[in-house]
């Protein structure tokens, strides 16, 4: 990540004002050299802003950037050792202050330390004179000073704080009926059953630009509920330009179903293919290809196994090229992205900027016409169009304001890269320098890796990014985390409550890595590019995520090593590392974050010796220790560990007294050593572990923490008496605002108690006064509580006093195993949003006291209890029975703003009349497994309701405004009434019977989904003929399933099919007896059409009805007109036309003559066509594959065979020994069928695989393909072997068709128009089937029109890829004796068609 020029300025500028005033600079004689480095940075300051900005498009200026810059890190590296040498001075800790320093202290320490002392004030020199330097060559690049720069410049606005509150969530992402209808026009097209080529996949591609909207779109589609029922299996794949094949393998099986899951760790795709063909066999699925950057992904991988889907399968594709589609022959046309108009595009930025209707009324009047030509600069992306509002939404709405963005000089930069989007530039130069490089640092990264918005800001304050005066580093770091967020640059993951967690948008996180690109490098393990630049290039910030590391991977901790100069180092994966690997050589090092790596005892023993390290964060379960001295870490103020190994705290962690963060709760720490209370810098701290030693307590450490934000406290069942409590000090902290309260639990997995006796009542006061002492401040904000074993809640939570917590906006508690009383205070509560109760068996009953406040009279027309509860699970509480709310209880009103409700595992008898009464602003309600509840009635605003395991539920009734209704595994529910405006019912009874009555009485859902038994499900199929099939006739869309065995939804049905198979009706009877009188003359008016307009006509018109059913008057019409054509009859015309593709015939004899060798005549029937792996599947008890190629792995080849034959084996076991005994273990008596691919050499088979496979079966049989004759002699091949002929021209030309047509018809149209220039193509390519396929694969890609086909055939060698069609023939050239390769290059000069005889060429050698 580049350091901003002037924000690192002022950080460093901050630091030399800071140690000039040490007393150790002037023992070292250096304070007035440091006062120069000073004063010529502050000469220089006028001019960074300029700097900053003209280096990224002028190299002589970044050249000059880059120099001072490392002249600052130079300089921050020395002030670090000052300060180092201070502290050491001064006291334990970073925080104490220096100690007075005699005159006679002071020539001790420069006599004792001559060689430091020296060696300071030597770099310090060498600095000034470098910067010196610097300065004077300022004046070439004539920069504009800091007022002049500030003219141009957008002044800066209110910081975030000042804005609405929840802006966010106020704006859309979608904007105009032009998405609407192009995703109502792709869910047609893909669940539309008409496509001729109906065996095969069909591929839909949406084509964009990068920001246009492709995946916004894409996901519109997937979510369709018509894509919902038209498919049995969904699939998401994210392809990008560094596609992982393995991963991509594997989550595709993960995706189709739990059947198709597959070891994790899997990295064989030989074995991970099978698994998807079996997972996707006869499946219909949809599958959604994201951000596609080339064919091959599909072509090369997926295709094949996807390929065994059942019909009408559909595959969606999302690329930026046109090529990309048609070398997936996806359907013409492909599907277009458009810009968005210049109104939607408007729409769209105003909603980015404004908060109210009257608002953008406001700017429709006053700054339209400026705001159309920033619109018509964004160029229609949506993308550049948010960032500009994120932009803009900062500005003052002045016209003057808008103007300077609209004629900013960047954007008719020239020189601009073209990773660089203009109008994110724009939103960047915005920025403040911090956040400039707060925004830099988001890029870095990994992109596949949540972090939490603590761990993002503590690298921020770890980096230097935020300084200054103020000591809240962390709320300033989280206000600069909401303006990322604010402007666009970072969007927050909707999997997560809050903003917690963001995400960066590719386009965006392309810009900010060009613009860091001399500083920073973000990589993967599969980056060639990157790994390159990381050998030959100096980096001071690193970011790697690896994923399936080989072991002969050479990407390990060596080459990071030679990265000597890194400031920060992210690792998330494996990564190969030595015994001996260290930190040492990293000494600059600030931030250390490594995740998931084999970290080892070295490598964690190093750490100490890092000086400058800030931020450490480990998740490694490798690690047991820390290492001892620690405490030497004096600048450390981040340690988060995930190491559930690691059970101890060094005693010297008590000396790192610029600790801000520490995070034990992934760990299995028990206990903290004495002194800890003097790390009082620390801000977070969670899983603080509760230990008692005689009269002393750990939470007495905590009293003197009075800057805590965050507390999580755990194992408070071990603290004997209130006063230990007491001595924590909860109340005295006036930062804190979250407190997690933890016991360990007491119940087991059935929800209650797990000792019978139940919990002593002594045990239970005593948690209860420790709880009662915990007493956290009045400006907490979230609370949390688990474990708490006591009969009553703490004080503070009950009554009158929990009104005092103004803020409290979050309560959970879990596991209140004695608990038989909700708090009643939680009503008062006037900021409480989110309240979960999960897990409290003793609560029976949830009384008026739960809801009920008394207010004074001033206040008894404004209270409410609740008054802002949006989210509420109740879950667990499973002797629950009773819950008192009536509508009159009192004239106070309860929960008016709560939106969702879940109730789950409980006994409730109903649901109060006074939550459908008051509760009006619920709109989606959750109720699972309530055994006694019987009904659910008159919630007025309930949108959506699913009701799952509730055995005693029989009524649903008055629900006016529900759309949505899951009912599942509930028996007795026999009355579905008052649901005018329900839209989709899903159904689901293994055990039902008959479909309920209340289908065909009172309601009738647009869309019906039956999950129930096979027998119902074939009731269902008979259709009109079958008793069940009236209830359905209310309902447009119905979709039926049954399971079979593990496979969920093995069968369904649909309506629609049902009304073509059975005709349910008159009228489609009658269409269909239409469709029969013209059947016998398609066959002749789908050949005439193609070069006759009148026919053409006249088909287009029979297709379009046929989309329609039911016009049968226009059907008539069509087929009276069929006359004047006298079109063949269908058996008339196929006595014209020669059979199709007859010599494919020829080349199954090969196929069959192959099958009969190796099943050796035990099948009868060899005269039958049969699939060929039906043949062999029955002759052999295992079917093995193994890939050899001329540089065979040995111990891969081994691994594979025996996962292949189904033995056990460790996937990591590398002992070839152990492999071949394991192989024949599980090769041993069965007869197999092996296929060696590609054999180079016979020594794979005589020297590994021969002895192990020797011990099958009788009849067992190897097949191998090879170049050489040779190989098959010395393997002892059978006699004659198989010689593969070259292709005839007719195959030929079949093949090529099939590698560009993606229908029948276009086959046709090729075969009309195209194939003498095609057949000459394939006079070029000899017969031989893969070059056929690559220029069949070049051929797709071009348009259909004969100038691109000739321009191929004319530049035939210039225009075919040599990676792709050289590979083969590459292979045989490299296998060639030195002097072989000569001769055979000699022979390719020789004139095509003149025939020279061996001893000519023999002489001319």
């Amino acid at each position: 990540m580049a350091i901003v020029l002037d924000a690192f300025a002022s950080y460093v500028g901050d630091l030399l004002k800071q140690v000039a005033q040490d007393e150790l600079t002037l023992l070292l004689g250096v304070s007035s050299e440091i006062a120069s480095l000073h004063e010529r940075l502050n000469s220089l300051k006028d001019y960074l802003a300029d700097a900053e900005r003209r280096r990224i498009t002028d190299q002589s200026v970044q050249g000059w950037v880059r120099k001072l810059k490392d002249v600052m890190y130079d300089v921050t590296d020395i002030l670090d050792l000052c300060h180092l040498k201070a502290m050491q001075r001064g006291g334990v800790g970073s925080s104490a202050p220096p100690v007075n320093i005699s005159c006679l202290d002071s020539l001790l320490f420069c006599l004792r330390n001559p060689l430091f002392a020296h060696d300071i004030g030597s770099h310090i020199k060498a600095l000034n004179a470098r910067l010196d330097a610097i300065c004077k060559s300022a004046a070439a690049f004539s920069f504009l000073k800091l007022e002049a720069y500030e003219d141009m410049a957008a002044p800066r606005r209110p910081s975030a704080a000042d804005r609405k509150t929840d802006p966010v969530l106020e704006r859309s992402a979608v904007v105009g009926e032009k998405i609407e209808e192009d995703t109502r026009t792709l869910v047609k097209m893909l669940t539309n059953g008409k496509n001729k080529k109906q065996n095969a996949v069909v591929v839909v591609a949406v084509v964009g630009t990068g920001g246009i909207g492709k995946t916004t779109l894409a996901k519109k589609v997937f979510n369709d509920e018509a894509i919902k029922e038209a498919f049995d299996k969904k699939i998401w794949l994210s392809v990008t330009q560094d596609v992982n094949e393995v991963e991509l393998l594997r989550t595709a099986i993960r995706s189709v179903s739990v059947g198709g899951a597959s070891d994790g760790r899997e990295s064989n795709k030989s074995l991970l293919v099978p698994t998807l063909v079996d997972a996707i066999r006869d499946k219909r699925f949809f599958l959604v290809l994201d951000d596609v950057w080339s064919d091959r992904a599909w072509s090369g991988l997926l295709k094949v196994p996807f390929s065994h889907g059942a019909a009408g399968s559909r595959v969606l594709v999302t690329t930026r090229h046109d090529a990309v589609a048609r070398g997936m022959q996806a359907m013409n046309p492909f599907h277009h992205v458009d810009k968005l108009c210049p109104p939607d595009a408007w729409s769209l930025l105003k909603k980015q900027v404004v908060s109210s209707e009257m608002e953008e009324v406001e700017i429709d009047e006053t700054l339209k016409d400026i705001g159309m030509e920033i619109i018509d600069k964004c160029g229609g992306l949506p993308l550049a169009v948010k960032v500009m509002g994120g932009l803009l939404c900062k500005k003052e709405r002045r016209r003057a304001d808008w103007e300077k963005i609209l004629h900013d000089s960047i954007w008719s930069v020239p020189q601009m890269p073209d990773e660089l989007n203009y109008t994110i530039y724009l939103s960047y130069q915005d920025l403040h320098p911090c956040l400039k490089q707060c925004f830099l640092h988001y890029s870095l990264l990994p992109k596949n890796v949540d972090f939490f918005i603590d761990t993002v800001t503590s690298m921020w304050i770890s980096e230097g990014f935020l300084h200054g005066e103020t000591d809240d580093l962390e709320q300033l770091g989280e206000e600069c985390y909401k303006e990322l967020i604010y402007r666009n640059l970072i969007e927050p993951n909707a999997e997560y409550a809050g903003e917690w967690v963001s995400t960066m948008h590719d386009v965006v996180r392309s810009f900010a890595q060009h613009l860091a690109r001399d500083e920073a490098l973000v990589i993967s393990s599969r980056d060639e590019i990157g790994r390159g630049a990381l050998k030959s290039h100096k980096f001071l910030r690193l970011s790697i995520e690896t994923d399936d590391l080989q072991p002969d991977d050479e990407f390990g901790w060596k080459i990071i090593q030679g990265q000597k100069s890194l400031r920060t180092l992210i690792l998330v994966g494996e990564l190969k590392i030595n015994p001996g690997d260290s930190l040492i050589t990293l000494s600059s090092l600030r931030t250390l974050h490594i995740e998931n790596a084999n970290c080892t005892s070295t490598l964690v023993e190093s750490l100490h010796q890092l000086k400058h390290l800030r931020y450490i964060s480990l998740k490694c379960g490798d690690i047991t220790r820390l290492p001892e001295n620690i405490g030497k870490m004096r600048f450390l103020q981040y340690l988060g560990l995930v190491c559930e190994n690691l059970d101890r705290l060094p005693n010297s962690i008590v000396k790192l007294g610029q600790l801000r963060y520490l995070d034990l709760s992934g760990t299995s720490i028990t206990s903290i050593p004495r002194g800890f209370c003097g790390l009082t810098s620390l801000r977070t701290l969670y899983g603080f572990p509760t230990q008692v030693d005689g009269d002393w307590c750990s939470l007495q450490e905590l009293g003197p923490l009075s800057q805590l934000w965050v507390l999580g406290l755990s194992n408070l069942e071990n603290v004997p008496a209130i006063s230990f409590a007491a001595k924590a000090r909860l109340g005295e902290k006036a930062h804190l605002s979250y407190l997690m309260l933890e016991c360990s639990s007491r119940l087991g997995e059935d929800g209650f108690v797990e000792d019978e006796n139940g919990v002593p009542a002594e045990e239970q006061r005593q948690i209860e006064e420790v709880f009662n002492a915990l007493t956290p401040p009045l400006c907490i904000e979230s609370i949390e509580i688990s474990g708490h074993f006591g009969e009553q809640l703490p004080r503070w939570m009950m009554s009158r006093v929990a009104g005092a917590y103004e803020r409290l906006s979050m309560v959970i508690m879990d596991d209140l195993a004695c608990c038989n009383q909700l708090p009643d205070g939680l009503c008062r509560l006037p900021s409480l949003y989110y309240f979960q109760l999960t897990h409290a068996p003793a609560i029976k009953r949830v009384g008026p006291e739960f809801l009920t406040i008394l207010p004074s009279s001033s206040q008894l027309r404004q209270a409410h209890a609740f008054p802002r509860l949006k989210r509420m699970n109740l879950i667990g509480m499973v002797e629950w029975e009773e819950w008192e709310w009536d509508q009159q209880l009192n004239s106070v009103h309860a929960m008016p703003a709560l939106e969702e409700l879940v109730i789950e595992n409980c006994k409730l008898r109903r649901l109060p009349p006074g939550l459908s009464s008051q509760a009006t602003a619920l709109t989606s309600l959750y109720l699972r497994n309530i055994q006694q509840l019987n009904s659910v009635e008159s919630f007025a605003s309930l949108v959506k309701l699913e009701v799952y395991d509730n055995p005693n539920l029989e009524s649903i009734t008055s629900l006016n405004r529900l759309q949505k209704l899951v009912i599942n595994g509930c028996p007795k529910m026999r009355i579905l009434e008052g649901v005018p405006e329900l839209l989709r019912l899903e159904l689901k009874d293994l055990d039902m019977e008959e479909l309920p009555r209340y289908l065909l009485q009172s309601v009738s859902p647009r869309h019906l989904v039956l999950d129930c038994s096979l027998e119902m499900l074939i009731a269902i199929s008979t259709g009109e003929s079958g008793p069940e099939w009236s209830k359905l006739s209310r309902v447009q869309h119905v979709k039926a399933y049954a399971d079979q065995g593990d496979n969920e939804r093995r069968w369904h049905v649909a309506k629609d099919e049902l009304n073509l198979l059975f005709g349910v009706s008159l009228k489609i009877a009658t269409l269909h007896d239409k469709l029969r009188i013209l059947k016998d003359y398609l066959a002749d008016a789908d050949r005439r059409r193609i070069t006759d307009q009148s026919v053409q006509g006249w088909v287009t018109k029979l297709k379009h009805t046929i989309r329609i059913k039911a016009l049968n008057a226009r059907l008539d019409a069509i087929c009276k007109s069929a006359a004047t054509f006298s079109f063949l009859k269908l058996e008339s015309y196929e006595d014209m036309v020669a059979p199709r593709r007859s010599s494919v015939a020829d080349r199954r004899m090969d196929t069959r003559a192959l099958v009969r060798r190796l099943t050796d005549g035990k099948h009868k029937k060899q005269d039958a066509v049969m699939v060929v792996a039906m043949a062999i599947k029955e002759a052999s008890d295992k079917k093995i594959w193994l890939s050899v190629t001329q540089d065979v792995n040995e111990v891969d080849l081994l691994r594979t065979a025996i996962k292949s034959a189904g033995g056990a084996s460790d996937g990591r076991e590398s002992n070839k020994s152990l492999l071949v005994l394991a192989l024949v273990d599980a090769i041993r008596d069965k007869r197999f069928f092996l296929v060696l691919d590609d054999v180079w050499s016979e020594r794979s088979w005589d020297n590994l695989l021969k002895a192990p496979f020797s011990h099958g079966a009788a009849g067992s049989r190897l097949l191998i393909t090879t170049r050489h004759d040779e190989v098959t002699q010395r393997m002892e091949a059978m006699q004659p072997f198989h010689h593969v002929d070259k292709l005839y021209p007719q195959d030929a030309w079949l093949l090529l068709k099939k590698q560009v047509a993606s229908s029948d018809d276009m086959e046709v149209e090729i075969d009309d128009t195209l194939k003498d220039i095609g057949m000459e193509i394939i006079e070029k390519c000899g017969g031989l089937p893969l070059a056929v396929k690559v220029m069949g694969g070049l051929l797709s890609r071009r348009e259909k029109r004969r100038s691109d086909w000739d321009q191929v055939l004319q530049d035939f060698m210039w225009s075919v890829p040599p990676a792709l069609l050289d590979d083969a023939v590459y292979l045989n050239y490299q296998d060639l004796h030195p002097c072989l390769k000569q001769c055979f290059l000699h022979c390719s000069l020789l004139p095509k068609n003149v025939v020279f005889y061996n001893v000519t060429v023999l002489a001319c050698g």
